[in-house]
């Protein structure tokens, strides 16, 4: 065997292997928000989708169940986000419809009772919020929710993060408009088609949407949110969101721009400032850092990878569900086709390839060519 030959399959067996997705379910109904208790998953079904249903957990096989029971799931308005507190305790959250208020419900997946209800208090939210992402912290008992704003895709936008207390539902409105929550004037092309709105009047409009993810790190020592559109992860250390003293601008002043990313909408805080991310643009999972971004997993299934968990064995969930080709993102046209699905990929304990085609910095007003 020639020297080339065997320097060629020594690069080969030395490369990392690239893990494996594994389709965990095919769905007729477009997953949104998805949380694992344990070992049971619990997936909620997106509200552009309109489900008579909005919450259910996942069976072996693919089977669904209305959660927790089938009037309690026909009863939310539309469940935007899950969360697990690590206690056995599944927390949803309801960005409400038709009047009704958002709520968080937090629900014993070990006894099968409500642990309680809180409501959003009005004063907590703006005319146009939307409220979209959550993360519950146990050790402080508050939950983090996620403002992204634009409930109409397209006109005021104030993002901003709420810190909502587990025991007497006090609701404190922190960071509006700071730049780690708004989105950035870069827009998103999926499959070289830009992700735009339709109006009323027939105009077209980019999607740029703020604060859409939230992540507590395993440890609850920092919280990770990113806008949708947004060229970075940023974190803020939990004990300064809880610390009801501190002046809204040494508050804002405490946040880090921690790491570049792609466009995207699902977010995991992992050990050693790893952060799994969604890219919608690379159909991919990303893990980004301080130190910089690697593939995790490039696929064609992966169109428009939405909500992520993280499950038990270092296996991490996602929902795909063709956002980007239903008629609020698409210009009005519907080109979305089931199945819809939520997929898994283990995390390698050894470091991914490294991406050397890294996700763009923010820019400041970008030249763009308007909407075809």
């Amino acid at each position: 065997m020639s020297l080339p030959t065997l320097a060629l399959l020594s690069l080969l067996t030395a490369a990392p292997r690239v893990p494996a997705m594994e389709t965990v379910a095919e769905l007729p109904e477009r997953p949104g928000a998805i949380a694992l208790v344990g070992s049971r998953l619990f997936l909620a079904l997106h509200p552009l989708g309109h489900p008579e249903t909005k919450l259910v957990e996942l069976g072996p096989g693919g089977r669904r169940a209305p959660y927790p029971s089938g009037v309690l799931a026909r009863g939310f308005g539309a469940v935007t986000a899950l969360a697990s507190d690590g206690a056995g305790g599944l927390w949803i959250l309801d960005a409400g419809a038709e009047g009704r208020p958002a709520t968080l419900t937090g629900w014993n997946t070990e006894d099968e009772r409500r642990i309680r209800s809180v409501r959003i208090p009005a004063a907590a939210v703006a005319a146009n919020s939307w409220l979209c992402a959550l993360a519950v912290d146990r050790a402080h008992q508050v939950a983090y929710v996620a403002d992204r704003s634009r409930a109409d895709w397209t006109g005021d936008s104030h993002p901003a993060l709420l810190v909502v207390s587990l025991e007497s539902g006090a609701t404190r409105r922190l960071l509006e408009d700071h730049p780690a929550l708004e989105p950035d004037a870069v827009p998103i092309t999926v499959d070289r088609r830009p992700v735009a709105h339709r109006e009323a009047d027939g105009s077209e409009e980019r999607i740029q949407l703020g604060v859409s993810q939230l992540s507590l790190d395993p440890s609850g020592t920092w919280l990770y949110l990113a806008a949708l559109n947004g060229g970075r992860v940023w974190r803020v250390r939990t004990a300064d969101l809880v610390d009801a003293s501190r002046a809204p601008d040494e508050l804002a002043a405490r946040l880090e721009a921690y790491a570049r990313r792609p466009p995207g909408n699902g977010i995991v805080a992992e050990d050693g400032g790893r952060v799994v991310l969604t890219d919608v643009e690379g159909h991919a999972l990303r893990v980004t850092a301080s130190s910089g971004t690697t593939i995790l997993v490039e696929d064609p299934r992966l169109q428009w990878p939405d909500g992520l968990a993280r499950g038990p064995d270092e296996w991490i969930y996602v929902t795909v569900n063709q956002l980007d080709l239903h008629p609020a993102l698409n210009r009005g046209r519907e080109e979305s086709r089931p199945p819809y699905r939520v997929l898994r990929i283990r995390m390698r304990r050894e470091s991914p390839p490294r991406d050397v085609r890294p996700p763009p910095a923010p820019v400041e007003n970008p030249t763009e060519s308007p909407a075809e």
